[in-house]
C-alpha cells in the first residue's frame, strides 16, 4: 500500500501553513517601514496567547491528576472530576480548531472500507466516556496493490491531519483488566476516515472473507484425501478402545497411531498458518500506528495547548494585518478578504472563523468598531495594549 504525495487542499477551520508560513508572508504583505515593527508586535501576541494558555495547562494537568486519582490506585473518581477533564479538553481543542465527530459522522466511517486490508470489531460499550476530536481534512491519491503486486488500483482518499481520542473505560469492564489507569489520550496525524476504528486499544481483529478463504479452502482441498487415508486408522483407533470388536493388535496400534499423529499433524500446521496470518495482521496495524502516534496521556494536553496558541495568534495576525490593509470593512468583508489571501497565497481553501479572530481583538483591545465596521490600532497604540495584558497575566 502506497501513498502518493499529491494533495487536494483542506476545507476546514483550521490553516494547515504554520504560524512562521504565516507570519512571513503577511509581513510581506506590509510596508517596508513598517515590517520591524509588526514583527515585533507579532512576536508579542505570540507570547501572549502562549501565556493565557498556560494558565489552561495548569488546569488541565490538574483535572488530569485527578482523573488517575490522587493515590495512583486507579479507583475510579467522582463523575464530577471526570467532566471536569472532559469538559476542559473540549474547551482547549475547540480553541486550537478541532471538532468533535458526532455519532452519526463516527459510525459512517467506521462503516468505510478501510486502506489496510483488515477487519476488526470494537466493544464500545467498554467505554464510559468516548470523545473523537479532528482538525484538517486533506485528500490524496493512494495506490494499492492487488494480487500480490499483479495489479494496481488507485483512489481518493480522504485523511484527518489531526485526530484526538479521549477515552475512559468502565471500571470492572473484560477490556478494562490489567490496565494500569482508566483513562486513554492519544493524538495521532494522517488518519485516512476509514481506518479510524484502528485507533481505538480495544480493537480485535478479525479475518477478512477472503482471508478465511485463503485459510479454509486450502484446509478443506488438503483435508479431504488426508480423511480418506487415515479413514483405515481412524478404524484402527476404534478397535484400538475396544469400540468396535474388543480385539487389538499389534498393526491396528500401530495404525491407529500413525493415523493420530497424522491428524495432529494436520491440524498443528493450519492452527499454525493461522497464528501466523494473525502475526501479519498485528505487524501491520502496529506500522500503521507506529508513525502517526505524536503523543499520550499528559503529553497530549501539553501539545493540544501549544496548537491552540499557534491557532489563535495565526487568525488574530491574519485579521489585524488585513483589516490594516482594509480598513473600515465589516465581518463580512474581511472574511471574504481572510479567505481570498489565503487560497492566493498558500492554495488553502479555509472556512476562517472572522467572528471568533474579532472578538479576541476587541477583547484585546487591537480594534476599534463602530456601526459594524472595524478598524485597526495604529501599531504603537497596539503595543500598548498588549503590553497591558501581558501586565495582567504576568504573576
Amino acid at each position: 500500500m502506497n501513498d502518493s504525495a499529491s494533495r487536494v487542499t483542506p476545507s476546514d477551520h483550521g490553516i494547515s501553513a504554520s504560524r512562521r508560513e504565516v507570519l512571513g508572508a503577511l509581513i510581506d504583505e506590509v510596508d517596508e517601514t513598517e515590517r520591524a515593527a509588526v514583527a515585533s508586535l507579532a512576536r508579542s501576541i505570540i507570547g501572549l496567547f502562549h501565556l493565557e494558555l498556560h494558565h489552561k495547562l495548569e488546569g488541565l494537568k490538574a483535572a488530569y491528576a485527578r482523573e488517575h486519582g490522587q493515590g495512583g490506585d486507579g479507583r475510579a473518581d467522582p463523575p464530577s472530576h471526570r467532566l471536569d477533564l472532559a469538559e476542559a479538553l473540549t474547551q482547549v481543542l475547540e480553541r486550537a480548531n478541532y471538532r468533535r465527530l458526532s455519532q452519526e459522522e463516527l459510525d459512517h466511517a467506521l462503516s468505510e472500507r478501510g486502506l489496510l486490508p483488515l477487519s476488526v470489531s470494537i466493544d464500545f460499550g467498554a467505554y464510559e466516556d468516548r470523545l473523537v476530536f479532528v482538525r484538517g481534512e486533506t485528500t490524496r491519491t493512494n495506490t494499492v496493490r492487488q494480487l500480490w503486486g499483479l495489479r494496481t488500483r488507485t483512489s481518493q482518499v480522504c485523511s484527518f491531519d489531526r485526530v484526538c481520542l479521549y477515552l475512559r473505560f468502565r471500571a470492572g469492564h473484560p477490556d478494562a483488566a490489567g490496565r494500569g489507569q482508566l483513562t486513554a489520550l492519544k493524538l495521532f496525524r494522517d488518519i485516512p476516515k476509514a481506518d479510524l476504528e484502528m485507533l481505538f486499544p480495544n480493537t480485535r481483529l478479525r479475518m477478512r472473507g477472503l482471508d478465511k478463504a485463503l485459510l479454509g479452502v486450502p484446509a478443506i482441498v488438503g483435508g479431504v484425501p488426508v480423511m480418506i487415508k487415515l479413514l483405515p486408522a481412524f478404524l484402527a483407533l476404534a478397535m484400538l478402545v475396544g469400540l468396535i470388536e474388543g480385539e487389538v493388535n499389534e498393526a491396528s496400534i500401530l495404525a491407529g497411531l500413525s493415523g493420530l499423529v497424522g491428524l495432529v499433524l494436520f491440524a498443528g500446521r493450519q492452527w499454525t498458518k493461522f497464528q501466523s496470518r494473525k502475526l501479519l495482521f498485528m505487524k501491520m496495524l502496529s506500522e500503521h500506528l507506529y508513525f502517526r502516534n505524536t503523543d499520550n496521556d499528559e503529553g497530549v494536553l501539553s501539545r493540544i495547548v501549544d496548537e491552540a496558541g499557534e491557532e489563535e495568534s495565526k487568525e488574530v495576525l491574519l485579521a489585524y494585518v488585513m483589516l490594516r490593509s482594509h480598513p473600515g470593512a465589516t465581518a463580512r468583508e474581511l472574511d471574504a478578504a481572510v479567505e481570498t489571501w489565503l487560497m492566493l497565497r498558500f492554495g488553502a481553501r479555509v472556512d476562517f472563523e472572522i467572528d471568533d479572530a474579532l472578538r479576541k481583538l476587541v477583547r484585546l483591545g487591537l480594534v476599534t468598531e463602530e456601526g459594524g465596521r472595524y478598524r485597526a490600532l495604529p501599531i504603537e497604540d497596539t503595543r500598548a495594549a498588549v503590553r497591558v495584558r501581558w501586565d495582567e497575566l504576568s504573576p
